[in-house]
């Protein structure tokens, strides 16, 4: 990438390689309400540095929508979002995926053989309909109590 300042940049070339997966993959979300997350992410944390390359997580704070398969409880209310999916067998999957669903009780738990392009939409439901949304994201070497604190706060 060349550039100059001020956040300018030409992509001159771009070389990525591809994988073959699915087309039917072990994922989806749990969710867990917000004054659990803390906790949560700390045992998430602690679970995922030690998982198999083949699982992809991340974690997500949104705001549940008033959805039949949310909880009342959460409707309109910040939640903590766990995403996974296992790229390999399902049955070693879900073997790989229970400490994620130990973590605490999810209130939601959609973790279940999905095609690979409804994983990439599951959160489109907690985005509403127009609404400009500005996200961002970092990538860490680790994730200390410090950045867990912050990150949900």
């Amino acid at each position: 990438m060349c550039g100059g300042s001020g956040n300018f940049g030409v992509v001159t070339s771009y070389e990525f390689r591809l994988h073959q997966l699915g087309p039917i993959v072990l994922a989806g979300l749990l969710l867990h309400p917000i004054d659990d997350a803390k906790n949560v992410i700390r045992s998430y944390r602690d679970y995922v540095e030690t998982a198999p390359e083949e699982l992809s997580t991340g974690t997500v704070i949104i705001q549940a929508p008033p959805a039949p398969f949310i909880p009342e409880h959460l409707h309109g209310k910040p939640a903590l979002g766990i995403v996974a999916m296992y790229i390999g067998d399902a049955d070693e999957g879900r073997e790989i995926m229970a400490p994620l669903k130990e973590l605490g009780p999810p209130a939601v738990d959609m973790v279940q053989p999905m095609p690979y392009t409804a994983f990439e939409a599951l959160l489109d439901p907690f985005n509403l309909q127009g609404l400009l949304v500005y996200t961002r994201g970092m990538h860490l070497s680790g994730l200390p109590d410090e950045a867990i604190d912050t990150y949900v706060e």
